[in-house]
């Protein structure tokens, strides 16, 4: 006797059900047992004859099928609130939530086939080879900050901003996100200098001073009109505050690759699909939002930790500021002497040019 039946069987099961033959009789000529007939006699009559043939492998019961409803109703309730946050995100939200205290939480992959199940994740493009990534540098946090401002966006009851990033190479800290203030309907004007050192002094008084600070060639970084180029105000005042300003080369935008790939994190992670009463509002989120991806967030290059658990020294750098006290600290020897130094390139080269 076969071990199983065949799908020839199954549909004279259900034929002759239908026509009103008891399971017993069906018993004594096929040779199966009566819970057998039952069985592939309710199946077919619930689901139809295409629901005779069997299916290999376990059922497919979805994504998340093994969690309780509720933890796919949580996600897709964030998931809507927030379209740019993706499974990462969710996991170490799921991690701190009450409801899930000591549970099991979803895996990444689970997360991510329960998303693409209810179409919050299109379809995956044919992946192809990235440039090798260049290793990171050795050395300590708070030794070389990253910071550049991305490209201005319009936020509903708040006006046009740009968020000025800051990030330190080493630890992966998201140090600070800063909302500029461009215009209410329109870019009325650019980020300048006193917007950085507005957002340069919120992440000094929170992290303390770095050593080096990397930027792009900007004017307001580098005076690009001259032929020999002055040192911008900027400048000057970071070197007053003992702070290295060094370039990213030009056209190298991998030169800062950490906080190019950020901008497009605060923009998911803040800016997308939100909606603020006002400024002094997304100031608040992006405060919030920069405490979770460095204490809860894990980071691929850091071994999938957060920044703050990797780093947990990082949470300061030794080199202390306050705004209060910042007239007593600024060098102004340095400062004299860098103008003249500068003076000095500009001198010679007009001399140069004369002769």
């Amino acid at each position: 006797m076969p071990v199983c039946t065949t799908l020839e069987e199954r549909i004279e099961i259900l034929t002759e059900c239908e026509k009103g033959k008891p399971a017993w009789r069906l018993e004594r000529r096929m040779g199966w047992s009566q819970s057998t007939i039952y069985k592939w006699r309710l199946r077919g009559q619930r689901e139809g004859r295409a629901r005779l043939v069997s299916q290999m492998g376990r059922p497919k019961r979805g994504a998340l099928s093994s969690y309780p409803a509720e933890v796919g109703d949580m996600i897709t309730r964030w998931r809507h609130a927030h379209p740019g946050r993706g499974a990462g995100t969710i996991v170490a939200e799921l991690r701190r939530h009450p409801y899930l205290e000591g549970r099991k939480v979803p895996s990444v992959a689970s997360i991510n086939r329960f998303l693409r199940e209810q179409e919050f994740i299109p379809k995956r493009q044919k992946q192809v080879e990235l440039p090798e990534c260049q290793p990171q540098p050795n050395g300590f946090a708070h030794d070389v900050w990253e910071m550049d401002a991305q490209g201005y966006e319009f936020v509903p009851d708040v006006g046009m901003i740009t968020l000025i990033n800051i990030n330190d190479r080493v630890s992966h800290l998201r140090l600070l996100s800063y909302p500029c203030f461009l215009g209410s309907e329109r870019v009325e004007r650019h980020a300048n200098t006193v917007d950085y050192q507005v957002a340069l002094r919120l992440g000094f008084s929170q992290w303390g001073r770095p050593k080096v600070l990397q930027v792009d060639h900007e004017s307001v970084f580098f005076d690009n009109k001259t032929k020999s180029p002055f040192p911008t105000l900027l400048h000057l005042w970071l070197l007053a505050l003992g702070i290295q300003l060094t370039f990213g080369r030009v056209g190298r935008p991998t030169d800062q690759g950490m906080t190019e790939r950020s901008h497009q994190l605060w923009s998911r992670q803040v800016l997308q699909g939100q909606h603020y009463a006002d400024w002094e509002a997304l100031y608040r989120a992006v405060q919030e939002r920069r405490d979770f991806l460095n204490e809860h967030l894990p980071c691929a290059p850091l071994n999938r930790q957060p920044p703050l658990v990797a780093f947990p020294e990082a949470r300061f750098s030794g080199r202390p500021y306050r705004p209060e006290y910042e007239e007593d600290m600024l060098d102004l020897a340095i400062y004299r002497k860098s103008r003249f130094s500068f003076q000095n390139t500009l001198t010679s080269g007009d001399a140069e040019a004369r002769t």
